[in-house]
């Protein structure tokens, strides 16, 4: 699996050092999907969905966390549902959110390698007409104001210094009313 080339991607940051492995990510993951047989024909894209989530799924829990979140969502049902993934990695939370909910995904993240493997695997399990992936900043999203339906961030807060800006660059792409679905990391103080 060869790195697509992201046009226009920022510096990488830090962040996007840490989590970057060039080609060797990209043939490993390749090489994984292979072995889980995503590609194996009769079956249906929830099945390819269950077997990638073994890769694309970075969180706690997999993809029964990402499950038990987009339950908990109570998601409108308008006749195009449109979502934001906000640093969503190799973009598993991002092609469920689109099967299980009927939506038009789009995922955001700072590492451009996991942006062209998410692209690549949306290919490969039949979901690149409904997801997107593009390199882009949590505090400065590149997506539309006032366009999306619900957003999701999955184990991102945590890594994220500004987290007022995380949320208010987050509030500023939803509709009315949407709704975010969050996961992640946190301290809780002894009472």
């Amino acid at each position: 699996m060869a790195l697509e080339q992201i046009g226009n991607a920022p510096k990488k940051s830090e962040v996007a050092e840490h989590w970057s492995q060039g080609e060797a990510m990209a043939e490993s993951v390749d090489q994984m999907l292979s072995i889980l047989d995503v590609d194996q024909q009769g079956i249906s894209t929830q099945e390819r969905l269950e077997r990638a989530a073994k890769v694309d799924h970075f969180h706690g829990g997999g993809i029964q966390t990402t499950e038990i979140l987009r339950s908990l969502m109570n998601l409108p049902t308008p006749d195009v549902l449109r979502g934001a993934d906000v640093g969503s990695g190799l973009g598993g939370p991002m092609r469920w959110f689109a099967l299980q909910s009927h939506a038009q995904m789009d995922g955001v993240d700072i590492t451009p390698d996991f942006v062209a493997i998410s692209n690549q695997i949306s290919d490969r399990t039949g979901m690149r007409a409904n997801t997107f992936s593009q390199v882009g900043d949590a505090t400065s999203l590149p997506l539309a104001a006032n366009a999306y339906d619900f957003a999701t961030m999955m184990a991102l807060s945590c890594n994220v210094p500004n987290r007022a800006q995380l949320y208010a660059s987050t509030a500023r792409i939803l509709k009315s009313g949407g709704v975010v679905g969050m996961l992640d990391i946190i301290k809780r103080r002894k009472f």
